[in-house]
């Protein structure tokens, strides 16, 4: 048995364009590495999925730590937006 979808309460809503318009978006995809951004700010954004291990002495990650946190990020965040800059 499957489930009809269609008959959804919350569609009784939204007037056709609407459910058209939601229709249409759900069926887009997106291109590879993106995915659809659901705030719809940028249409997509960029996966993050690739792992990488990277290694460094002690002292260094405690340092990058320390500033990451003093800027109130994490520190993968610091370490994206050290290569961003390095990328300008």
């Amino acid at each position: 048995m499957s489930k009809d979808f269609k008959s959804n309460p919350a569609l009784n809503f939204l007037n056709s364009e609407q459910v058209k318009e939601q229709g249409t978006q759900r069926a887009e995809k997106a291109p590879e590495g993106m995915r659809l951004n659901p705030e719809y700010i940028e249409k997509y954004i960029e996966k993050r999925t690739k792992r990488v291990q990277i290694i460094m002495q002690p002292s260094l990650y405690d340092k990058a730590k320390a500033k990451a946190e003093s800027r109130g990020t994490s520190f993968n965040d610091y370490v994206h937006s050290l290569i961003e800059a390095d990328n300008k």
